[in-house]
């Protein structure tokens, strides 16, 4: 099984509202950000059309999955598709370190701390599924997947106690994340059926049972294969998250509940 973590470094992705082209990388499995303030009003490209939400996978698997997996980002206040691209590994920096993460597939993968000197400890022994800071709080999403059948996710805080980190469990996600995005002081996480979001420890479902979740099957290169919409990149503004997948991108209003899809369409 290929790894599927991906983790910006904390300096990489910073998408503050006062930055209108925040930097973006071929290397995305999700847009995982620090910070990820509201743009106010964001123009969408015009490689992108109003379509309808895929919801009957059945008549239209072949040709949604057909279309490109993209990812989608922020540039001049407007939201663009790029492609995706894979990593296993993603550290961040602390006072005394550095804390590094991989993800090493169903073999497991591991969160360690490497002192500026000293000898480097494990803190956890899961797989990295990226890093993120709220109000000077650190924290690790991580994940495990076996062909789909043992899917989850947790967060844990990263806390310095007597001088060494250590990882406090606060929250079971309940499904494999798929992106995340942090918008002040509240976490969104797209799982492999739902949209969630997480503030002082709190969750609340936004989707459940999403029309992304379903696997589904479909044909490349004369090979038959199985295989979900992939929500794995997230861009936030207009009050609303933006989640890009295969063929397209879903809009949710955070205000209004109203959902809208858009085909990716370049011309």
């Amino acid at each position: 099984m290929k790894s599927r973590a991906l983790v910006f470094s904390l300096s990489l992705l910073l998408l503050a509202s006062a930055c209108s082209t925040p930097a973006h990388t071929p290397n995305m499995r999700a847009t995982q950000s620090s910070t990820a303030n509201d743009y106010g009003l964001l123009e969408i490209s015009a490689d992108f059309k109003e379509g309808t939400v895929p919801r009957d996978l059945k008549e239209t698997r072949q040709e949604y999955h057909g279309w490109k997996s993209i990812g989608i980002v922020v540039e001049d206040n407007t939201i663009i598709a790029v492609e995706r691209g894979y990593t296993n590994y993603g550290e961040m920096e602390v006072e005394n370190g550095i804390i590094i993460g991989r993800d090493d597939g169903e073999w497991g993968g591991g969160i360690e701390f490497k002192p500026r000197s000293g000898s480097a400890y494990t803190i956890l022994g899961e797989n990295l599924f990226g890093f993120y800071t709220i109000e000077e709080k650190k924290f690790v999403i991580t994940e495990r997947a076996y062909l789909g059948k043992y899917d989850h996710g947790r967060i844990y805080e990263l806390i310095l106690a007597d001088n060494k980190w250590q990882a406090k469990k606060i929250f079971d996600i309940g499904g494999q994340p798929e992106a995340f995005l942090v918008v002040q002081d509240k976490l969104f996480i797209v799982t492999n059926d739902s949209l969630l979001l997480i503030k002082d420890g709190e969750s609340k479902i936004l989707i459940e049972n999403a029309f992304w979740e379903p696997y589904f099957p479909f044909s490349q290169n004369g090979m038959h294969y199985m295989g979900p919409l992939a929500p794995r990149s997230m861009v936030y503004g207009n009050h609303t998250i933006y989640i890009g997948m295969y063929g397209g991108m879903y809009a949710y209003d955070l205000q209004t509940g109203m959902e809208k899809w858009y085909d990716y369409l370049p011309e």
